[in-house]
């Protein structure tokens, strides 16, 4: 197996893992992550597969803050 062969099959697993996500597809996304998976968010936040799945399944609903939480900060540029 040559590099260009491993690098086409990562792209298309990662391309395969997006498209999964997008289309809410949460039985492939399982197939796809290892049982193993220890996934670390840019927050710091630090999940594993289960926690990681169920997370995924409701990222597009209110986490409890309201939307002018993030408003004056994205107004004047600066990161909150």
């Amino acid at each position: 197996m040559t590099i260009a062969t491993v690098k086409a099959e990562l792209l298309a697993l990662e391309q395969e893992r997006r498209r999964a996500l997008v289309q809410e597809d949460y039985p492939r996304v399982a197939q796809l992550f290892a049982d193993d998976l220890v996934y670390v968010h840019t927050t710091g936040l630090v999940q594993g597969k289960l926690a990681y799945l169920e997370y995924a399944k409701n990222a597009g609903e209110p986490q409890g803050y309201p939307a002018f939480f993030f408003l004056p900060s994205a107004l004047s540029g600066v990161a909150a």
